[in-house]
């Protein structure tokens, strides 16, 4: 029985995770190819989403041409609306956005989803409105959106639902529970 719960332990600490800061991928394809659908294996490393690395991912997005237009858009996870770089509050984010026939792919920290909260609802919801009143044929539409809340969980193949890490350690503790161990 010892042998169950230890490793029912380990199972539960590696799907809860450490307590800092959720490190997410912060990138986007318009400044640099790197962030496309193969950042696994890119020079890129998933940071922690403190408000400085927010700023400076919302800077770089506001830098390039391409996505000034849609940078009020990401309003919803600049530190002005409130300090969201707190493990409850923070979450990774992955965009794809078309502008005319190029998709351009953003990662970055976002608001994690909540009751009242839904950032990838929120984002398409701009978007949608501002698009309406552009005068460019070109203004960028949402194509993808997810939100997650594991470290670099907006890589790849890390778009995990949370429910997941919850079912995960009852499922292993069941299937341990039907085992025969020798002790």
């Amino acid at each position: 029985m010892d042998r169950k719960v230890a490793v029912l332990a380990v199972v539960f600490a590696l799907a809860v995770g450490s307590d800092g800061a959720v490190k997410c991928y912060m990138c986007n394809t318009a400044t640099n190819s790197s962030c496309g659908d193969d950042i696994m294996n890119s020079k890129f490393k998933a940071v922690e989403c403190t408000n400085e690395n927010i700023i400076r991912s919302n800077a770089e997005i506001s830098s390039n041409p391409l996505l000034k237009q849609i940078t009020d858009i990401l309003e919803t996870d600049t530190p002005q609306q409130g300090d969201i770089a707190s493990p409850d509050k923070a979450a990774c984010g992955k965009m794809n956005v078309m502008v005319g026939d190029r998709k351009v792919t953003i990662r970055n920290c976002q608001i994690a989803k909540t009751e009242s909260v839904d950032p990838c609802s929120t984002i398409q919801k701009k978007l949608t409105e501002k698009g309406q009143t552009s005068n460019t044929k070109l203004f960028p539409t949402l194509d993808f959106c997810n939100v997650c809340e594991k470290d670099a969980c907006n890589g790849k193949m890390g778009m995990v639902p949370k429910a997941f890490y919850m079912i995960f350690p009852v499922v292993t503790a069941l299937a341990l529970g039907n085992g025969n161990y020798m002790a």
